[in-house]
């Protein structure tokens, strides 16, 4: 598997921790961030060296350079921002819950049933608090969704 283009949605607490971590997975490069509050992801991406940043979802949705979308937002927009990426042809990493309601999570389910050749999934191992902690693996290309193991 090539490297894939990551573009972070959600600059709060939890995306310092994976902010400071993504750099050691050869297989993302991380392109882009993006929060609506004012300033937030302008200041994440000079911290860590990111080359663009935006305040909106949209905006970043629209890079064609991102390619996996880490939805870090609060968890009553996971559901709205992981359909927005579906939609926008990208691969999708929630942080949990999936969704708020089980009706955006069938939605976000259905959402994930694309072609073989288009889809990718992975399995979190990890724990973002925990350096040596394995992290995020890929699976499986191609199928739909795979079932975590733990």
């Amino acid at each position: 598997m090539g490297t894939l283009g990551l573009g972070v949605v959600g600059c709060g607490t939890i995306s310092k921790t994976y902010l400071k971590r993504l750099p050691g997975f050869d297989v993302l490069r991380l392109v882009a961030v993006a929060d609506v509050r004012d300033g937030v992801a302008e200041k994440q991406a000079a911290e860590h060296g990111i080359p663009r940043w935006y305040d909106s979802t949209e905006a970043l949705l629209a890079d064609p350079d991102v390619d996996l979308v880490l939805n870090l937002t609060p968890p009553l927009m996971h559901a709205e921002v992981a359909l927005a990426a579906l939609r926008a042809g990208k691969h999708v990493y929630n942080e949990k819950p999936l969704a708020a309601t089980l009706e955006q999570g069938r939605q976000l389910v259905a959402g994930f049933r694309r072609p073989p050749e288009s889809s990718a999934a992975v399995e979190d191992h990890g724990d973002p608090g925990k350096p040596d902690a394995p992290g995020p693996q890929p699976v499986r290309r191609g199928g739909g969704l795979a079932e975590h193991g733990g």
